[in-house]
């Protein structure tokens, strides 16, 4: 099972698009015949379920020539698979300002949507594109820049939720100011993440600057 967020409440620059279309089109490369991808918006409250733009299931490519056409395996795996995909994501990579960037309640509510039911043998991957910088009424990385802080918040709580030991793999959007440089994403930033997705029982794989 593989899950995407994706937060576009900021615009992403030419380069940036160009290497997030690059390793979406991976992500969906790599799902298993018969595994599951779902598509999501870092749009969640606290409230409403955050459903999926679009969740299909890899029906493969390859033919068995003894009693498949490969000819119309590859025609549906094209149709009804990888161009779908296409579609979505080309929308997800749009811009759509917002006021706030909920991320860590769209990581729960992704979490709860996309692993809640699934079987515990199967493996778990979410990949998450964003600049990580979180605003909304739990934490706001703009108001405090001590990210300790947050950890020892008690209204973390209200973001935590068991995502059953998933794979976390993050394209980190980087947001530079007028000097060229990141003005919040930094090493105690990337730091805080690590942590939070521990306390999810995540597991941290990789996170990509872009």
């Amino acid at each position: 099972m593989t899950a995407v967020l994706v937060d576009r409440s900021d615009p992403l620059g030419p380069q940036q698009s160009q290497r997030v279309r690059q390793v979406l089109d991976r992500t969906v490369a790599e799902v298993p015949v018969g595994g599951k991808i779902a598509l999501y918006l870092a749009e969640a409250d606290d409230f409403e379920r955050l459903a999926p733009v679009l969740a299909l299931c890899n029906p493969g490519s390859e033919a068995n020539p003894l009693y498949q056409n490969p000819k119309r395996m590859r025609a549906r795996y094209e149709e009804q698979f990888k161009k779908r995909l296409d579609t979505v994501i080309e929308a997800l990579l749009r811009p759509s300002p917002r006021k706030t960037s909920p991320i860590m309640e769209s990581i729960k509510a992704v979490c709860i949507d996309a692993f809640g039911a699934v079987p515990a043998n199967v493996p778990l991957r979410l990949l998450v594109v964003s600049d990580l910088l979180q605003h909304s009424p739990i934490a706001s990385h703009y108001r405090d820049k001590n990210f300790e802080n947050f950890l020892k918040d008690p209204k973390m709580s209200g973001v935590l939720v068991d995502c059953k030991g998933a794979d976390v793999e993050v394209i980190y959007v980087l947001r530079l100011g007028k000097d060229g440089r990141p003005t919040i994403q930094n090493r105690a930033h990337q730091r805080f993440w690590d942590l939070y997705f521990q306390r999810l029982n995540a597991r941290p794989r990789s996170l990509e600057a872009v």
